[in-house]
């Protein structure tokens, strides 16, 4: 249970970090309104904040092990079929994120017709991560809502 919130804390704060570095990053009107420019500081921000992105949960794993973050729930629901799909998304964007993000961190000129794939799968998975955490979070009220409504928690797995 604790590596599972330790990758989740870790998850959350890089990702976080990263989205908004890189929202700043791809409309600088914006990055020029809220923080006066920056661009090569908030360029270099958003690279090394990819290093922990992919660092921390390769580390939490390999001290947790497998079975710590993947421990197998009481009764197949809906509910688990959501969360196999959001971690197996996750995980899968996390590779995806990192080697688009390589290659626009590599030498552009050297990788110039690869970088403008990478840019374009970049940004669209931006988004498409950004969606999947708005559906966590209406999970979140969901789940939150039927707590209360039926008396019982049934967000939270019991601690082993």
């Amino acid at each position: 249970m604790l590596a599972q919130r330790l990758l989740h804390s870790a998850h959350l704060l890089t990702f976080a970090a990263l989205f908004a570095s890189g929202v700043l990053l791809l409309w600088p009107e914006l990055r020029s309104t809220l923080i006066g420019g920056y661009s090569l500081v908030v360029r270099a921000l958003h690279c090394w904040v990819g290093i922990p992105f992919v660092a921390l949960p390769a580390l939490i794993l390999a001290g947790s092990g497998r079975r710590a973050l993947a421990a197998k729930p009481g009764a197949f629901a809906l509910r688990t079929l959501w969360r196999r799909l959001h971690i197996g998304a996750t995980m899968a964007m996390s590779v995806l994120f990192t080697l688009t993000g390589a290659v626009l961190w590599a030498d552009p000129e050297t990788l110039e017709r690869i970088n403008d794939g990478s840019r374009a799968a970049h940004n669209w998975l931006t988004w498409a991560a950004a969606g999947l955490v708005g559906l966590h979070l209406v999970e979140i009220v969901v789940s939150g809502v039927a707590e209360r409504v039926a008396g019982v928690e049934i967000r939270r797995d019991p601690v082993r």
